[in-house]
Parts: C-alpha cells; sequence; structure tokens
C-alpha cells in the first residue's frame, strides 16, 4: 500500500501437490464471475457509513496491550493485519483477538476488517514457500516498485495466484470465517503498474478488467460465508466509472490527499502535496515544503511532491460518496495544525480521515 509490508492464506505451501486443484479450481473460476457479486446493502454496509473515528494499524504484532487499548478506544473501526497469515504465526487461533477488537468499552460493536494485498505477493506469508525466492512462478513479476522488500506484483488473473487468495481456506475464507466484517484491499491499482501491463499484454488479457473480475470474486467468497462481507479497496477512485463496482464495494479509501511522508519515513508525514497540477514543481509551491521534506525530494525519497492528489481524487471520491458509498482516507499528518487543516477539509467533504505516521506501526489516539 505504499504503508505496509508485512502480509496473506492457509496451507498452500505444498504447491507441487497443488496442481490438481488448481487447474480444478480454474474451471469453477468463471462461475465466480458479475452475476455473483450481487448488490450490497446490508446492515454492515449502513454501519460502515456511520463510521466516524477510524483507525488502521499494520506492521503491529497486536500484543494483548495493543488489543486492549483498541478495545478501549472510540474508534468505530479497525483495520488490523490477519497476523494467523504471517509465517511466524502459522496456525494461530486469532478469533479471540478478533472478537476483542469488535468489542467496544460501552457494550456496543466495532468494526474489525482486515487488511488483504490482492495484487502482490509477500514473502512473509504463510502461502509464500522458501522456494519461490529462487525458482519464483511464473506469475511472480519482479520487485516492488516503491521499494518494499519482500513484496512482489502478481499477474493476478492467473489460477495459482486466485486459488491462494479465493480458493477452499484460501485467504479471503479464512478471513471472513475468523470473523473479521470485511477486508480493506491493497494494490487493487495494479493494473497501473507498467510491469503488470506489460505482462497483460503478453498475457492477452486487459489488467482493468481483469482487477474488476477479482474484485467481484472476492466479494463472492467473501459473502458465501458472511452475507455482511464489506469490501474496501484503497488507491482506486478511478474505479468509481465502473457501474459493476459500485454495486459490489461498500466503501472506497485513498492515501495521502494532503499529506505524505517519505521513503524510510524521514520524515514520517507532514509533507505537504501540490493541490493542483498547475502547482507542481513551482517555486510557490517548494516554499510551502519544509526542508526536511525537500530534503528527501532531492535525495529521491519523496516523488510524491509530484503529484497533485486533490485535484485528481476528490472529485473521483465525492462521486463515490454521491453514489452511496462510505468515503475513508490516510493522510500522513503530526503536525497539529496539519492534523486539523486535514480533518476540516475532510469533513467539509463528507469523508472519514485516519492521521497517522507513514508506517502505521502505533497506536495514535483519534484526531478528533
Amino acid at each position: 500500500m505504499g504503508a505496509y509490508k508485512m502480509r496473506a492464506v492457509s496451507s498452500w505451501r505444498g504447491i507441487s501437490g497443488m496442481r490438481f486443484l488448481i487447474l480444478g479450481f480454474a474451471v469453477v473460476l468463471g462461475a465466480l464471475s458479475v452475476a455473483h457479486a450481487s448488490s450490497h446493502n446490508g446492515p454492515a454496509k449502513e454501519r460502515l457509513l456511520g463510521v466516524q473515528r477510524w483507525l488502521m494499524l499494520l506492521n503491529n504484532e497486536l500484543d494483548s496491550y495493543t488489543v486492549s487499548r483498541i478495545s478501549a478506544s472510540t474508534y468505530d473501526m479497525v483495520v488490523v493485519d490477519d497476523i494467523a497469515t504471517q509465517s511466524w504465526n502459522r496456525g494461530l487461533d486469532v478469533r479471540p483477538l478478533v472478537d476483542a477488537l469488535k468489542r467496544r468499552p460501552d457494550g456496543g460493536g466495532r468494526l474489525a476488517i482486515s487488511y488483504l494485498n490482492i495484487g502482490q505477493a509477500e514473502d512473509y506469508r504463510i502461502y509464500f514457500p522458501e522456494s519461490w525466492k529462487t525458482r519464483p512462478p511464473s506469475w511472480l513479476i519482479g520487485a516492488d516498485p516503491e521499494g518494499w522488500e519482500g513484496n512482489f506484483p502478481v499477474a493476478y488473473w492467473h489460477a495459482e495466484w486466485q486459488a491462494i487468495l479465493l480458493g477452499p481456506n484460501g485467504l479471503v475464507e479464512q478471513i471472513a470465517r475468523e470473523g473479521f466484517d470485511g477486508v480493506y484491499l491493497d494494490w487493487v491499482a495494479g493494473y497501473h503498474d507498467e510491469a503488470v501491463r506489460r505482462r497483460a499484454a503478453a498475457d492477452g488479457v486487459d489488467a482493468r478488467a481483469e482487477m474488476i473480475q477479482l474484485l467481484m470474486r472476492v466479494a463472492y467468497v467473501g459473502r458465501r460465508i458472511n452475507p455482511d462481507f464489506l469490501l474496501i479497496p484503497q488507491n482506486v477512485s478511478d474505479l468509481v466509472d465502473t457501474p459493476e463496482i459500485l454495486d459490489v464495494i461498500d466503501g472506497i479509501s485513498q492515501e495521502a490527499i494532503w499529506f505524505d511522508g517519505t521513503v524510510g519515513d524521514n520524515p514520517p508525514g507532514d509533507c505537504p502535496l501540490p493541490r493542483t497540477e498547475a502547482e507542481v514543481g513551482t517555486a510557490e509551491y517548494f516554499a510551502t515544503v519544509p526542508n526536511v521534506c525537500m530534503r528527501a525530494y532531492e535525495e529521491g525519497r519523496a516523488d510524491i511532491l509530484n503529484y497533485a492528489q486533490e485535484e485528481y481524487v476528490v472529485p473521483r471520491l465525492s462521486a463515490a460518496r454521491a453514489a452511496g458509498l462510505a468515503v475513508f482516507h490516510i493522510e500522513y499528518a503530526l503536525q497539529p495544525a496539519n492534523v486539523a487543516e486535514v480533518v476540516r477539509r475532510s469533513h467539509r467533504l463528507g469523508y472519514k480521515p485516519f492521521l497517522a505516521a507513514r508506517s502505521l506501526a502505533d497506536f495514535p489516539a483519534p484526531a478528533f
């Protein structure tokens, strides 16, 4: 996510022994189509629309102290990693942890959402055998373009990857059965990645269309277990012009509309982004950028300063909100003045902000 690098499934380690199952799974993939991903307007979606304060906590082992802090907090929703999919937590029963995350101190409930990277394989997951590090499968495409170690973009239309996500005891089933209310989906915008697009062209497929189909299949598999299973994709505001997607997802999220951090978390936030394309690269804009952010930019660690997020994503996010979706966003801002400005802008637009350091590893108190 430009943010997390530890994440995903059940026991797909014996890959050589899975060939028959994968081939069989490929035969039924066509059945998990748009026609089966019905419109979703259940009570969980209403709860999602009612969320005001939410927390994303990744790169975190969810020890008992952290879980107790979350449980005692006023957050209406929490997004965490399914730590049972990490290789060092193989076999861990996380259902009691999920239950604790969902309990509010007033006796009410809280939505617990699992992070899930559907566009990249992560080498610390239980599905990733050691042999892949030297002999990767053909559908694993190079290294992460953002420099996250251990993350590898995938040709996500390939049956073997989809079996890992969607097959019996796959990631989506595991997450749903553990009691999570839904998934927060990362690298959904993999179809914009140049290496992925080249591979899609070589395979004779449309990368964007294949991602749309994958989202439909995630919805089908999750809702087969929990009819209220929620889908929140991140950084894909351009999908709001796709009617079948608007009928399947429940919310949408965006990183860094106004503030970001830099590679290496130095600084971890408070770097203001250009608000319009006309501001990009101008002396007037750079005069507003703190020195620590400018140093990162000059060192090649802050390409984000070249992108005008607000002009591009806000109209699309507002269209999603008008279509009935909950709109979340993460701002990497820590200084009180920046936090207050983000909250003001966000609430004016009807969005749901979360403010934190770029690592997303620490528990922050609600910003408002």
